[in-house]
C-alpha cells in the first residue's frame, strides 16, 4: 500500500508540472492584454435637445 500511495503521488508531481508550465504560458498570454486594455462598455448618448423650430419635419439627407 506504500508504494500504490507513493506512485500517484510521484506521477501526479510529474504530470503536473508539464500542466503547470502549460497553463501558465497560456495564462500569461492572456491577463497582460487584459490588463493594458480596459474592458469596453457602451456609453449612452445624451438624448437629443427639442427643436425650436416650426415642427416641420426635415427632408432626409440624400445618401452618397
Amino acid at each position: 500500500m506504500a508504494a500504490d500511495g507513493d506512485a500517484p503521488a510521484v506521477n501526479a508531481e510529474a504530470s503536473d508540472a508539464p500542466v503547470a508550465e502549460t497553463a501558465d504560458a497560456e495564462a500569461s498570454e492572456t491577463p497582460p492584454e487584459v490588463a493594458e486594455k480596459p474592458k469596453r462598455t457602451r456609453t449612452r448618448r445624451a438624448p437629443k435637445a427639442a427643436e425650436d423650430g416650426n415642427g416641420e419635419d426635415k427632408p432626409a439627407k440624400p445618401r452618397r
